[in-house]
């Protein structure tokens, strides 16, 4: 009967320990979701990636204009909202032997 109770107590704080993962986890993306909202309110700020030095190729801009975000030469499609980049504007990479 004493392993049942065990096993029952187990269970539960193995429960709880998930719960307050999960919990945590989706406080953590909510509030990440208003810091980029609020962030694109306040002057379009885009967070994760950083803008392009002048040594580096052009970035190809999203062009969804919900998205706008900037993506690498090579991308076929962007890295924020999935639309494919339009090939006149997509760079092209030589193959290096």
């Amino acid at each position: 009967m004493s392993e049942v109770i065990v096993t029952i107590f187990v269970l539960v704080g193995l429960t709880a320990l998930v719960a307050l993962v999960f919990g945590v986890w989706v406080v953590v993306q909510i509030g990440r979701g208003l810091f980029r909202a609020a962030g694109r309110a306040l002057g379009g700020l885009d967070i994760g990636i950083e803008p392009p030095s002048p040594m580096m190729k052009p970035w190809v801009r999203c062009g969804s204009p919900l998205c706008g975000s900037e993506n690498p030469p090579h991308a076929s499609y962007c890295r924020r909202c999935g639309s494919p980049l339009s090939s006149r504007t997509r760079a092209r990479r030589a193959a290096m032997f």
